[in-house]
């Protein structure tokens, strides 16, 4: 993936602990994403590739 990149996950809060360790990893502040989650009614992921 190219610096800049996007990744958006939708329905985030529809099955939290089957994607609980794909949210973590996109969350992880040392790792190569910053993400937030939109405040939709399931919940839009938004991740930013920032590269390594």
């Amino acid at each position: 993936m190219r610096t800049g990149g996007l990744v958006l996950a939708d329905n985030i809060h529809t099955f939290p602990a089957e994607i609980q360790e794909y949210v973590d990893y996109m969350g992880n502040a040392d790792g190569p994403f910053h993400s937030v989650t939109l405040p939709f009614e399931s919940g839009l992921h938004y991740s930013l590739y920032r590269g390594n």
